[in-house]
């Protein structure tokens, strides 16, 4: 599923990214992009965050205002083929990537405990407090895409 080792981004430089697929009618999606955007919020300036949609600009937008999502968003379209390099099965899936634009981990759907995971690491790295991901949100542990 998750790509060939190498990620193909561009604009990070020497920061490590943060890879979004998502597609606005998924439900897991929308579940899921309101707490990376709150990871976002707390440690985006530090890392290069990008969000991926899989859909023209005028849903992609819609979904951006519904959900307050300001993860800044770039458009794969179809045929998808940024989708396609990373081999991608389903959305969501988040892809960490290194500075040296290795893929470092991939995770697909709603993984509760990866989003804490995600935030855990982006904290210590940064040195900033870890945030509440959900504070009392009642979520599932995980949701298939």
């Amino acid at each position: 599923m998750v790509g060939n080792g190498q990620s193909h981004y561009y604009g990070a430089g020497d920061k490590q990214a943060i890879l979004i697929f998502y597609k606005y009618t998924c439900p897991t999606c929308q579940l899921t992009l309101p707490y990376l955007q709150r990871i976002y919020d707390a440690y985006g300036d530090q890392f290069y965050f990008v969000a991926i949609a899989q859909d023209d600009s005028e849903p992609t937008e819609q979904f951006r205002r519904e959900y307050k999502i300001s993860i800044p968003t770039l458009m794969d379209v179809s045929p998808y083929p940024v989708s396609r390099d990373y081999q991608l099965e389903t959305v969501p899936t988040i892809f960490t990537v290194g500075a040296d634009h290795k893929i470092r981990s991939a995770g697909e759907g709603f993984a509760k405990q990866e989003l804490l995971n995600l935030a855990d690491e982006l904290a210590e790295k940064t040195g900033r407090p870890q945030i509440e991901v959900f504070g009392d949100a009642k979520v599932p542990e995980f949701k298939p895409g």
